[in-house]
């Protein structure tokens, strides 16, 4: 007998420029991994934002099919955008003219220390293997508390990466099969 593979240890770390704006959030690294059940995670490095305040906003743009001839075309080909605002994350889906709210997102859950962390699952994400991403991280945002709207008059804000998005693979381990016993039978 032989025994089971071991959790995949998938991890990429993609490095964005820093100092570009000194009073913007500040996008260091971003950690990009997933486990074998397919929970992707998502670790926005903002060093000079460790706690969460109500002006900070987070929006990733995720192609879930890595192919920009696909989805949203004003959007490198988004299909799905993940926005985290006043402690909540929302999951939309790019439904060929708009993004409307993701009828699947039980998986989506969110945190802030030093920065956003995103986890979803692949098959919230059309159980992509390949998919790639940006994320943009905004200070100085203010709600308006009886109308919804947003005001970006004093916004800041930095991009990673400045051009483009990052391209992430979703590695499992596939599943072993280990026999205890092998028997012919007649």
């Amino acid at each position: 007998p032989t025994a089971p593979a071991a959790p995949a240890a998938n991890s990429t770390t993609y490095q964005d420029s820093v100092g570009e704006d000194p009073t913007a959030p500040d996008i260091t690294t971003i950690v990009a991994s997933n486990d074998d059940a397919g929970t992707i995670t998502f670790r926005i490095n903002v060093p000079n934002r460790a706690q969460l305040t109500g002006d900070l906003v987070l929006v990733m743009d995720i192609d879930s099919d890595a192919n920009q001839a696909t989805g949203d075309p004003q959007n490198f080909g988004a299909d799905y955008i993940v926005e985290y605002l006043q402690g909540e994350a929302i999951l939309f889906k790019w439904d060929g003219a708009d993004y409307t709210l993701a009828a699947t997102q039980s998986s989506l859950t969110s945190s802030w220390a030093s920065g956003p962390t995103i986890k979803i699952n692949a098959s919230d994400l059309n159980n992509t293997r390949r998919l790639a991403f940006d994320a943009l991280v905004v200070s100085g945002v203010v709600f308006d508390q009886t109308t919804g709207a947003i005001d970006c008059t004093n916004c800041k804000r930095d991009l990673a990466p400045l051009i483009g998005l990052y391209t992430y693979d979703v590695k499992l381990t596939p599943p072993t099969l280990v026999v205890k016993s092998f028997r012919p039978t007649p």
